[in-house]
């Protein structure tokens, strides 16, 4: 891309400041932001913000590195956590809103989306699954995880495909 993807503006806003703008939309005591590559380019980006910013200095080693260290920022007080990448423009507080509360319905430890036939982020995982989720090693979040734990995950269908669309080329 020439330049880390988080900055990036959809919509007048980067996209790493779309995130965090979905996320404080949603009622939570904290956000975490976790940042591996060009982290120091992506910091003033959060000035202000009040975010938990987590600098992930082994990002190279893979995508679990960041899982474990934003678990690891987690409040001993949270229930569980949204987990999405910024590179995620499209989803929206309501989305986030209704993956915990299908978690609630449902009982089980994780709501995972599922949108145009495909199962991955956002998802919302509660603290009964973190240590499972910080074992997890190289170039795997927790979807890879959940995914090969269906009796733990209740599924939660959108309809609109893009919610889950993500940025991977300039034209996207």
């Amino acid at each position: 891309m020439g330049q880390p993807k988080q900055l990036l503006r959809f919509r007048g806003s980067s996209l790493l400041w779309r995130a965090i703008d979905t996320a404080c939309a949603v009622p939570s005591e904290q956000v975490i932001v976790v940042l591996g590559h060009a982290a120091d380019q992506l910091l003033p980006e959060l000035e202000g913000t009040g975010v938990t910013v987590v600098i992930n200095d082994q990002w190279m080693d893979g995508v679990s590195t960041s899982l474990r260290g934003g678990l690891a920022a987690v409040s001993s007080e949270a229930r569980g956590v949204f987990i999405y990448p910024a590179d995620m423009p499209l989803i929206t507080p309501e989305a986030l809103r209704e993956l915990a509360h299908r978690q609630q319905v449902s009982g089980r430890p994780a709501v995972m989306t599922e949108a145009g036939g495909v199962r991955g982020v956002p998802v919302f995982v509660t603290r009964s699954l973190f240590p499972s989720l910080m074992i997890q090693e190289g170039d795997v979040g927790g979807a890879q995880y959940l995914r090969a734990h269906p009796e733990s995950v209740e599924a939660v269908h959108f309809t609109d495909p893009d919610l889950i669309r993500d940025v991977d080329r300039p034209e996207d």
